[in-house]
């Protein structure tokens, strides 16, 4: 048995309906949203704490850059456009002049680059008194040339003379900025 519904039946049925499929609607996307809006925050309190960390991180390492920073400017190539040799030679000779010593003969070799520091060495002869050229490469290895000793060769200018004759290799490395 058929029964048909009334124009009134069917626009509270057509209501009743749409009130459901509303409801079940604003419930998926309710639940949806609240669970993507949670998602989303636990999300945004993961990078902001990870943000903290980084910056942490970050303030820590400036802090150790700067600690050594004047030592760090030691060892950078000069700015001015000098040539590397030429910068190498005017450390070794002022450290020369401070020791009371005299430098006979230099030969700058073969700059060694290798990435962004390079190597200078340079081969010399001074002459003078055994405490004057200790002096020096007391100097030279010390702030601010820190030259490497490689080779050091000692003898006598004359057999009777008081000076002697010291060749020796040193070299320096220098960073590029």
């Amino acid at each position: 048995m058929k029964r048909n519904w009334s124009a009134r039946e069917k626009i509270l049925a057509g209501v009743v309906f749409v009130l459901a499929l509303a409801a079940a609607g604003y419930r998926i996307l309710e639940q949806g949203y609240f669970v993507r809006l949670s998602s989303l925050d636990s999300e945004m309190e993961r990078v902001y704490r990870d943000v903290r960390r980084d910056t942490a991180a970050v303030r820590d390492a400036q802090v150790f850059i700067e600690g050594y920073a004047d030592r760090t400017n030691i060892f950078r190539q000069p700015d001015d456009g000098q040539d590397l040799l030429a910068y190498v030679q005017s450390g070794i000779e002022e450290s020369a002049r401070r020791a009371g010593i005299t430098v006979a003969d230099i030969k700058p070799q073969k700059a060694k680059k290798t990435g962004i520091a390079a190597y200078v060495p340079v081969g010399l002869v001074i002459e003078g008194p055994m405490n004057g050229i200790m002096e020096f490469v007391y100097h030279a290895q010390q702030g601010p040339y820190y030259f490497d000793v490689q080779e050091f060769f000692l003898e006598r200018k004359s057999p009777n003379a008081p000076e002697l004759r010291c060749r020796l290799v040193m070299g320096r490395i220098l960073v590029e900025e």
